[in-house]
Parts: C-alpha cells; sequence; structure tokens
C-alpha cells in the first residue's frame, strides 16, 4: 500500500502500469474487481466489522470468524 501511495504522489497511473505489465489481463471487469477488493480492505482497515459477509458467506464451517466478527473500530489487534 505504501508503494502505491508514494506512486500516485509521483503522477504515476497505477492501472496503466498494469496495463502495460499484463496486456489483456486488465479488462473493465478486472479493473472493477480490483477496485472492489481495493475498497473492501481500505473500509476494513477503518472498521473491522465493514462487510465481514464478504469473507464468512460461503467459507468453511470450521472457521473461527467470531474472533474477527467481535472486533471493533479502534481495536488494536
Amino acid at each position: 500500500m505504501r508503494r502505491a501511495l508514494e506512486y500516485q504522489d509521483r503522477g504515476v497511473d497505477l492501472l496503466s502500469r498494469l496495463t502495460v505489465r499484463d496486456p489483456g489481463r486488465w479488462d473493465v471487469p478486472a479493473v472493477d474487481a480490483l477496485l472492489g477488493w481495493a475498497a473492501w480492505h481500505r473500509n476494513q482497515a477503518e472498521d473491522p466489522r465493514y462487510r465481514t459477509d464478504a469473507v464468512i458467506d460461503d467459507s468453511r464451517s470450521r472457521m473461527a470468524w467470531r474472533r474477527w466478527t467481535g472486533s471493533s473500530a479502534g481495536d488494536r489487534r
């Protein structure tokens, strides 16, 4: 994340870098998925309760999500 912010500060367009690095891979749906994933991470960093369903739904029943879903904003874990 730090590197991405440094690139932005220098005016480097990260999506352009991706399309040059991996031509043909970054069509509109792939870019939308990447941006959605990044937004989810930013919101999770702010509030661990944000959209936990994105990870929990359709997950294995043995996963111990209660420790994670019990977190709140400001929790230092």
